[in-house]
């Protein structure tokens, strides 16, 4: 929290929360770390299903962008850890889940994607049919509630694109 009563900036810094400070720290580090990575010499098939033609464009030229802010950082962070979970979940439902990515990959080499599994068997379900491609995705129910009104096309088309390429350079009769 920003001190407005403080005549300086220093002691406006020190009065913020033990959190606020822990989570600066935390973001910073997550940012040297992210920084560190070399860029991807080729555009993810996520990118490709963007309705921006302009931003698909950009990131398939390596154009320079912002990088990612800490707390997008710590959500995808948190997306590793439930996918985890959801994954246990799924076996512990009675799903045979091969947990390890499969990479898609086309236009030699220029397009590639990262599926996070494969559901190989499992309890019937009506429209699941095996072998299917499992991709996860941790939403909060405010953000989930509209793609179970209206679809994962209508709701989020940069991920339909994703998972319909997927689908088509995947291996899967």
């Amino acid at each position: 929290m920003l001190d407005l009563n403080s005549p300086t900036l220093a002691r406006a810094k020190a009065s913020q929360s033990l959190s606020a400070a822990l989570q600066e720290r935390i973001d910073a580090a997550l940012a040297a770390e992210r920084a560190e990575q070399p860029p991807r010499e080729y555009i993810g098939m996520s990118e490709l299903g963007d309705e921006c033609l302009r931003r698909v464009y950009y990131n398939a030229e390596q154009a320079p962008r912002k990088p990612f802010r800490g707390s997008s950082l710590r959500a995808f962070e948190a997306g590793k850890l439930y996918e985890a979970m959801v994954a246990r979940w799924l076996r512990l439902a009675g799903f045979d889940l091969r947990w390890e990515q499969q990479e898609i990959v086309t236009a030699d080499g220029w397009i590639k994607g990262h599926t996070d599994g494969d559901l190989v068997g499992g309890p019937a379900f009506p429209g699941l049919i095996y072998p299917a491609i499992w991709e996860n995705k941790a939403l909060v129910a405010k953000y989930w509630r509209p793609y179970v009104k209206a679809g994962l096309r209508a709701t989020e088309p940069k991920y339909y694109g994703q998972i319909q390429l997927y689908i088509g350079y995947s291996n899967y009769p």
